[in-house]
């Protein structure tokens, strides 16, 4: 998932509704590897990583941080969340 959607995520409080637990996003652009996505970024330790992607297969070190949705259902949340 790109940081449009990450943000776009985030921005309409989809998972964390009173802003409390999720400060800020990670994408695709931070990670070093250029062949698969990974955490290395991190400043603190992977398990308080959760990652919003809607393909696992490039997550192959963090499928455990993985909360997999597709495009289509995080258009209908916020679609949901703006009415």
């Amino acid at each position: 998932m790109d940081k449009v959607w990450s943000v776009l995520f985030l921005d309409c409080r989809i998972l964390d509704p009173e802003g409390r637990y999720f400060r800020s996003v990670i994408a695709k652009d931070h990670s070093s590897s250029s062949v698969a996505k990974d955490l290395d970024v991190l400043l603190s330790t992977d398990e308080l990583a959760l990652i919003i992607d809607d393909t696992e297969a490039v997550w192959p070190g963090h499928k455990r941080n993985l909360l997999q949705v597709s495009h289509a259902m995080l258009a209908k949340a916020i679609a949901a969340w703006q009415q």
